[in-house]
């Protein structure tokens, strides 16, 4: 069975070419007596409540986001979003149920290129976090993704347009749209693309463009979903072709990638 050990997930655990193990299950009387409360009184009073606390907070925060768009001068926009919107949002997702999210910088190998080096391979002064023109290369697995890039970040979401090539160009969204992508078909998938219109044309911008402006006006960083579609956040899709040459990306910005595990 050992031989069989070296075909394991690391990420899942999962061995397959060996059946799963069966789960443990205590079969104590004290501990049934705690799952069954636990099921069938706690769990369901603490579902109602976070319900019925979930709506007016997410009416709320909305109300509060479309008024954070009316600010016109971006320092205000940025410290309304960090004392009011930002805490809202978490608490958004404490009442989904993610009481912690875990997050974890992993720096590559001395020698090899990190977050503080930007696209041309210049050096810069130690960073921790992802700055204004930044870009934020991440998987998708569903809308909490914008919640959390939204509450921590107050990023830039762009998404690729399928009918534009070369260069590659992409329209700037809200974080409405964004969570309006979660339930699109996959760019490229979806039958019957419409076309880009003369309109469309007049938003779309090369990704340099977007992160130059982003850092001018300090908006934060610009994150791609470089899989453009949701995945159950198991294994990487073939990403998107975002960076076809070096005109694709600013070579001020600095590269974060980032997994959604």
């Amino acid at each position: 069975m050992e031989k069989y050990s070296n075909w394991r997930d690391a990420g899942t655990g999962i061995q397959p070419f060996l059946p799963p193990a069966p789960i443990k299950v205590d079969l104590r009387f004290g501990s049934l007596v705690l799952a069954l409360i636990q099921s069938y009184i706690l769990g369901p009073f603490l579902a109602l409540v976070r319900s019925v606390l979930l709506l007016p907070v997410t009416l709320l925060t909305l109300l509060l986001i479309g008024l954070k768009q009316l600010l016109v001068v971006k320092f205000f926009q940025r410290a309304f979003h960090t004392t009011i919107v930002g805490p809202l949002v978490r608490l958004v997702l404490l009442l989904l149920g993610f009481h912690f999210i875990h997050h974890e910088i992993v720096s590559l190998k001395k020698g090899r290129r990190d977050a503080n080096t930007t696209a041309s391979g210049k050096r810069t002064a130690p960073v921790t976090s992802p700055q204004a023109g930044d870009l934020l290369l991440a998987n998708h697995a569903s809308y909490i993704d914008i919640f959390y890039l939204y509450a921590h970040y107050d990023p830039v979401f762009v998404q690729m347009d399928a009918t534009v090539t070369d260069p590659r160009r992409f329209r700037r969204i809200s974080v409405g749209q964004a969570l309006q992508t979660c339930g699109e078909c996959p760019m490229g998938f979806a039958r019957g693309q419409k076309q880009g219109t003369k309109e469309d044309e007049g938003t779309l911008q090369t990704l340099p463009m977007l992160t130059r402006n982003a850092r001018a006006h300090r908006e934060g960083p610009v994150v791609v979903f470089l899989e453009g579609t949701t995945s159950n956040g198991r294994a990487l899709l073939k990403p998107l072709e975002v960076f076809r040459n070096q005109e694709d990306v600013d070579p001020e910005s600095r590269l974060f990638p980032l997994l959604f595990k």
